[in-house]
């Protein structure tokens, strides 16, 4: 019955409701076409607003352009009488047009020129699109609608008498005049709406209801802004909340959108009406169905109702239910059909549950048993509990595990329950894999389940004394990704015993004991692997440690007798008496020594780059003097190879940068010198630019919160290198090219310098043909500071002496000749020198004299350094004594050991004689006395004024077209092109060779400021 009723219900509901969707749908297309004419309507009046408005302004250049004044004006031939004239002419046209509230000229540079709004004279609208189009024809702007910009800008080109172009005219529009254009709703239709949305969802014209916070954002204008469609429509909610029926078009020349909308109570008012009478008409019917379904029910459905509710009783477990139906139709049959169908599904449901129980109790163990064993690592543990619990836990007669010996094809019994299973491991107990009597071998070999349900008629089985009542087994493998690694294997005191369920369980078994005795296994070589690894960093720790000490060992014990060496090389050289050729032999023992300090520090380098012991440490430099000083060092090796040498600065450099001075002379000198030495001829050049970083971008100003990212490049006309060889070029003594110049190095350079470019934040690329030469870069990013030129550090004259009082200096060392180095080195300027061979002796020797400078070894018997300078520094005396460190430590770590420990400086052996005075000079209330005249080797190449004066008198100038040209090149910086220029001008007169010479001498220095002073000189410049 209910079935009936409410199909009849469906029927009636479904002809309803179809009948008012078909009509809400007609009254509804109806209303779209009504609101798209009007839409379209209104569209066409914005647009004939927009073009009079167009025509009025065309009007106006029409009467403008005859005028001579507007074209002076454009043309730049201002006057204040033509610009008043002009003035007076756009405000009686403004006054004449009300839509207009301003009007403006542009000149052909898009500059406001005249404007009826004095805040717009001379702005520029060179790149706005009235301004670019105007030029061309008539151009009408988008509407907008905010604070500073309510209007719409119309504009079209003046043309003087011949037709050019000489500016544009402007004229403004108020959009408020936008909504005078639309149509007011009729008065049948009080709720249609006609409006415009701009591109920023600010509304254009009035609308019927304030707008909130002055944006719309409904779903029209969401679609229009992506889509960009022509035409749509539907039901939504507007600006004000309400339900409306609108249409929508994006206006693409006024990149807006407009909609036409009518309440949606007010459109389907009809609907209403319709869906009233119907629902009325629709309620009888159902009335009527109902009655008819209750008269059918007592004749027809009560039979099917009554067996439907006996099966429903069965489905939900009630096995007793009759069917109370005592009649010999087809109903009858079919009741007593029913009853036996019921009485058979009540003995299959009770056994299935019975048999569900029964596996639902093994999964749950199972599952309970797998979690047990997962937990455990130990592989002996894992196989004992194992066997035990599913023995215990399903109530087998014996369990064993076998494990598989690959190497000897053997099946070893890891464990077994009872007393049996300890026997059996005790003994050693294997199955070998290919017996052909044993389940538990044939299990392995194949991989599959073997069982077997009567032992005793199986031919490949085999008792086992130790068993007797065995009856039934079954041999599971435990697979682990398809490889064998055991058996597991369970046997029965009875005949068929175990059955598909069983093998089913034990296979679910076999697979979670795989995975148990795979973490097992895991455990264990993981648990082995560490140990190795711990043992393995308890070696390298070691072997660093016993590194970083021999290195520190070595480093102490090769640069103290250097220190000897190199400090009588100073001393030595400073002498007033020595020859030409005592002066050169002095210069190769120290160039020696120097060559061989650069290789310790090499090593040094390496081994602390290795043990990542390798630091930053930035200072301020004055960029063109650093970059300089490289070339003029690298200038010189390349002059004495007899090839070109270019410096050249691409860019602008900024004046200072914030970098570790040390490490970037050692990066750039490494990859200069490694050019010379690898180029036999041509050239090679050093180029110097900045790429990037915020001080390029704001108009290369210094500041100390500016960086600058600045390219080094390196190129050189060389022997090139191979594809094979650019891989090695990086490895430690690595050394590419001929056997000679293989001699020249240790193959550590191009190493270290790679590494330091890292820790500088760059990286080095190179590039290389065979044969041709090879360019190697690196860009690091830099702070830019203030800073300025720093002097040069080395004195021009010879330190003779000190004006003030008799400093006393203490030195302490436990040898002899680097005490000697030092009390001759600043015996002879006056000093009152005490010596002590080791701290304790020096601890007491500055109680006793209290010197206003100890220098103090590090490395000593008795009492250290270290030990001796925390005691003085303890002692009130000797707290304002300047003590400086000099030790041939290479490490950091000693350094700042040294400064924890109240050291005031810090001199690396060996000691630089002009460092140690540059610490005595900043730290000491000093002044240095010098010879009278300055030392030949120590005078710098730039010419003083006396130099000049004397120069104009002696030497002869080139003709003025040769000095011109190089005086360009002077302040160019080239100093390969004035160099070129010399050997001509040779060649022109005798008399200009001494002024070629002098120039010659000046640019082979790279002394580009002397040159620029040398050449001025002779050309009549003044300074």
């Amino acid at each position: 019955m209910t079935a009936f009723i409410l199909l009849s219900v469906i029927s009636i509901i479904t002809f309803f409701v179809t009948g008012t969707l078909l009509t809400k749908d007609i009254i509804e297309n109806l209303i779209y076409d009504e609101l798209t004419t009007e839409l379209e309507l209104n569209e066409q009046a914005i647009n004939n607003w927009l073009n009079e408005r167009n025509r009025d302004l065309t009007i106006i250049v029409t009467n403008l352009q005859d005028d001579e004044a507007i074209q002076q004006l454009l043309l730049g031939h201002e006057k204040p009488t033509i610009r008043n004239h002009l003035m007076r002419r756009i405000q009686i046209e403004v006054t004449q047009d009300d839509y207009f509230e301003g009007i403006f000229l542009l000149n052909l540079d898009g500059q406001v020129v005249l404007s009826t709004d004095s805040a717009m004279l001379n702005q520029s609208h060179r790149n706005a699109p009235h301004f670019l189009q105007g030029q061309q024809a008539s151009y009408i702007s988008p509407p907008r609608s905010n604070p500073n910009y309510n209007n719409i800008i119309i504009s079209t080109p003046i043309r003087d008498q011949l037709g050019k172009v000489i500016g544009v005219i402007g004229g403004q529009l108020n959009i408020d005049y936008l909504s005078e254009t639309i149509f007011t709703p009729t008065i049948t239709n009080k709720t249609d709406e006609v409006y415009l949305v701009g591109s920023d969802k600010q509304p254009l014209t009035k609308t019927r209801f304030p707008v909130p916070n002055n944006e719309i954002n409904t779903k029209p204008i969401q679609i229009t802004l992506v889509d960009k469609s022509e035409l749509g429509h539907g039901i939504y909610k507007n600006y004000h909340g309400e339900s409306v029926i609108g249409v929508y078009r994006w206006l693409p020349n006024l990149e807006a959108t407009i909609l036409a909308e009518r309440a949606e109570s007010e459109a389907l008012a009809e609907t209403s009406y319709l869906i009233i009478i119907g629902s009325g008409m629709a309620l009888l019917m159902i009335i009527i169905s109902i009655v008819v379904a209750l008269w059918t029910t007592a004749q027809i459905i009560k039979p099917i109702d009554i067996l439907t509710k006996v099966a429903t009783a069965i489905s939900n477990g009630d096995w007793s239910q009759k069917i109370p139906l005592d009649r010999t139709d087809e109903v009858g049959e079919l009741a007593r059909a029913f009853d036996s169908m019921a009485k058979q599904l009540k003995e299959s449901f009770v056994m299935l549950e019975l048999r569900v129980l029964q596996r639902t109790q093994r999964l749950e163990l199972v599952a309970n048993l797998s979690e047990r064993l997962n937990a455990i690592l130990d592989l002996g543990h894992l196989l004992h509990e194992l066997v035990h619990q599913v023995q215990e836990t399903f109530n087998y007669y014996y369990v064993h595990v076998y494990l598989l010996d690959e190497e000897n094809e053997d099946l070893v019994m890891m464990s077994g329950v009872g007393h049996i299973g300890t026997e059996l491991k005790s003994k050693g107990h294997l199955i070998h894999l290919h017996a052909k009597t044993s389940l538990v071998a044939k299990a392995a070999r194949t991989g599959e389940l073997v069982t077997a349900g009567d032992v005793r008629i199986t031919e490949d089985w085999l008792p086992n004394p130790l068993l007797p009542d065995t009856l039934s087994e079954i041999a599971v493998p435990i697979l682990v990704e398809g490889t064998v690694l055991g058996v597991l294997d369970v046997q029965a005191n009875e005949v068929n015993a175990l059955d598909e369920s069983d093998a089913n369980l034990l296979r679910s078994l076999a697979n979670q004991v795989s995975v148990a005795l795979r973490n097992a296994q895991l455990f264990e070589q993981t648990e082995q692997r560490a140990i190795e690894l711990a043992e393995a960093k308890e070696l390298a720790e070691s072997a660093n440690q016993a590194k970083s000490e021999f290195l520190s060992n070595m480093s102490h014990e090769l640069r103290t007798p250097l220190n000897g060496i190199l400090g009588y090389t100073q001393i030595l050289k400073q002498g007033k008496n020595i020859t030409a050729s005592q002066d050169r032999g002095l210069s190769i023992i120290q160039q020696s020594g120097q060559h061989l300090l650069t290789l310790i520090n090499d090593i040094l380098d390496l081994s602390k780059i290795e043990a990542r012991k390798m630091e930053i440490y930035p200072v301020s430099i004055y960029l063109s003097q650093f970059l300089e000083g490289v070339a003029g060092i690298v200038g010189m090796r390349a002059e004495q190879k007899g090839m070109t040498f270019n410096y050249e600065t691409r860019t602008n450099l900024p004046v200072g940068v914030n970098a570790d001075e040390k490490r970037l002379r050692q990066i750039l000198l490494n990859l200069l010198t490694n050019a010379i030495k690898f180029t036999d001829k041509g050239h090679v050049s050093f180029r110097v630019s900045v790429i990037g970083g915020s001080w390029a971008s704001n108009n290369q100003s210094n500041s100390n919160h500016e960086t600058v990212i600045i390219r080094f490049e390196v190129v050189d006309t060389g022997v090139g290198m191979t594809s094979e060889q650019l891989e090695r070029i990086y490895l430690p003594f690595e050394q590419v090219g001929d056997r000679q110049r293989r001699a020249e190095g240790t193959g550590l350079g191009l190493a270290i310098t790679r590494k330091l470019v890292e820790a500088m934040g760059g990286e080095l690329q190179v590039t290389s043909t065979l044969g041709k030469g090879s360019k190697f870069w690196f860009e690091i990013q830099l702070p830019v500071i203030d800073v300025t030129p720093q002097t040069n550090k080395q004195h021009r004259q010879i330190v003779v002496g000190y004006k003030g009082k008799r400093h006393k200096v203490l030195v302490v060392d436990d040898k002899d000749y680097n005490r000697l180095v030092l009390v001759d080195m600043i015996g002879p300027l006056g000093f009152e020198l005490f010596e002590a061979e080791n701290g304790q002796e020096g601890v007491a020797q500055a109680l006793k004299h209290k010197p206003e400078v100890v220098i103090i070894d590090l490395v000593m018997p008795v009492m250290t350094g270290f030990e001796a300078v925390e005691r003085m520094r303890q002692m009130p005396e000797l707290q304002d004594t300047l003590i400086i460190a000099a030790t041939a430590s290479a490490f950091k770590q000693d350094q700042n050991q040294l400064m924890l420990a109240g050291c005031n400086a810090f001199l690396a052996k060996p000691i630089d004689f002009a460092e140690l005075l540059e610490i005595f000079e900043k730290n000491l209330d000093i002044e240095w006395l010098y010879e009278e005249k300055p030392h030949p080797s120590l005078i710098e190449m730039s010419p003083t004024s006396d130099d000049l004066d004397s120069a104009t008198s002696e030497i002869v100038a080139p003709p003025p077209e040769e000095l011109e040209i190089l005086f360009d090149f002077a302040l160019r910086g080239n100093m390969r092109k004035i160099k070129r220029r010399i050997i001509y001008i040779k060649t022109l007169d005798e008399q200009y060779t001494p002024f070629a010479n002098k120039l010659e001498a000046l640019a082979k220095g790279y002394k580009e400021k002397a040159v620029l002073a040398f050449i001025k000189t002779y050309m009549g410049i003044q300074e």
